[in-house]
């Protein structure tokens, strides 16, 4: 009986999920000193939240370069 309870509230759990494509955020922040002592954090939407979070940390903020939309699409092999 526990084991049905476990599967019907997994299924309303997984049934309540937004579906859809995921999409990447649109700007990267980078922070931090020299000498590999910086950080890169990808989870901006817009220009001033990048803008935001670098303020007053000598960072500066540029299109997110990890997101596939930035890349466009695959080059067709050539024909011989």
């Amino acid at each position: 009986m526990r084991g049905f309870l476990f599967a019907v509230a997994a299924t309303i759990v997984l049934a309540m999920m937004p579906g859809g494509k995921a999409e990447a955020a649109a700007f990267c922040a980078y922070a931090g000193g020299p000498a590999g002592g910086g950080y890169e954090s990808c989870g901006f939407y817009t220009w001033q939240q990048c803008l935001d979070t670098v303020r007053g940390s000598g960072g500066f903020c540029m299109v997110n370069p990890h997101d596939p939309a930035v890349w466009g699409s695959a080059v067709a092999p050539r024909r011989r």
